[in-house]
């Protein structure tokens, strides 16, 4: 990410063209995805470094592309509390938030014309 400008990760798109998330082909295809959430997590968590929420996204999206997991999207919401603004990455697949805890995800307000793009 350090080699890329500033700005050439994101997108603008109406809503109704956002990719919809396939639906899981078996139950074992939702338990891979979950699984490799939480791999990519614990090795945020445990790693020699702390990378921000934004490169965690990107690591699991292609990690689930390359499991042949297609679909997941990386979204990005923002809040304002006692005057700090934030912004927070987060995947969400076949309706599902992967690699996060809903209940911090639902603490922003998802910004729904902006995706982060994936490689080209």
């Amino acid at each position: 990410m350090r080699t890329k400008p500033i700005g050439s990760l994101t997108t603008r798109e109406a809503p109704s063209e956002l990719s919809l998330a396939s639906s899981p082909e078996s139950p074992n295809t939702q338990q891979r995805a979950r699984d490799i959430a939480t791999a990519v997590r614990r090795a945020a968590d445990h790693g020699l470094f702390r990378p921000f929420c934004l490169v965690r996204a990107m690591a699991l999206r292609s990690l689930l592309e390359r499991a042949d997991i297609r679909g997941s999207e990386i979204r990005i919401g923002v809040r304002h509390r006692d005057d700090v603004f934030a912004a927070h990455a987060w995947v969400r697949w076949n309706n599902e938030i992967l690699g996060d805890l809903p209940s911090h995800v639902a603490t922003f307000t998802e910004v729904d014309d902006i995706r982060v793009l994936g490689r080209s």
